[in-house]
């Protein structure tokens, strides 16, 4: 699991190349599987957005940007469930859990989905689009495993802010 979590360029080729079209079909079912399943946040989710975009740019990489971008916006998008909701998609584990947070704080459906709706556009967006504006830079495609670790430690990075903002206003009382 370590191996394709930090090796997803290779791996997602080899799936487009044996796959073919198919392989939309388990890019949607993995992301859909993180973002809406409880026992699923280990998943990869931003890595492999940015994977997809990157092999997206790549001439002959078998992937349309624009049907990645749509298809994963849509598996992204959950039926149940302001500000949290957006951001929250920015946060690997949190994503998982902000439906269930929004059904307990009775948030009403209408209002969750359309909060849902922007948060999956610009979360699938803006990894996508990372992808394939980055991807296939030399140092970032040479130093893949690097990149995705460092994309998870980059996502992390607001609970950790919050954690010591919170930390921090508690030692003051």
């Amino acid at each position: 699991m370590i191996d394709f979590v930090l090796h997803f360029d290779k791996h997602l080729i080899e799936f487009v190349a044996t796959y073919g079209v198919w392989v939309y079909g388990l890019l949607f079912g993995i992301i859909f599987a993180e973002t809406g399943l409880v026992v699923t946040p280990f998943l990869p989710g931003d890595s492999l957005l940015f994977a997809a975009g990157a092999l997206a740019a790549q001439e002959g990489g078998g992937l349309n940007p624009w049907l990645v971008f749509t298809l994963l916006s849509i598996a992204a998008f959950e039926e149940y469930g302001g500000k949290a909701i957006i951001l929250g998609r920015f946060v690997p584990i949190v994503r998982t859990f902000v439906p269930f947070v929004a059904g307990a704080a009775k948030m009403t459906p209408a209002s969750f989905v359309a909060f849902n709706a922007i948060g999956a556009v610009a979360w699938v967006g803006s990894c996508v689009l990372a992808g394939v504006l980055f991807g296939n830079v030399p140092i970032i495609k040479n130093n893949f495993s690097l990149v995705t670790i460092g994309i998870v430690a980059i996502s992390l990075l607001p609970v950790l802010v919050e954690f010591l903002r919170h930390r921090g206003i508690r030692a003051k009382k």
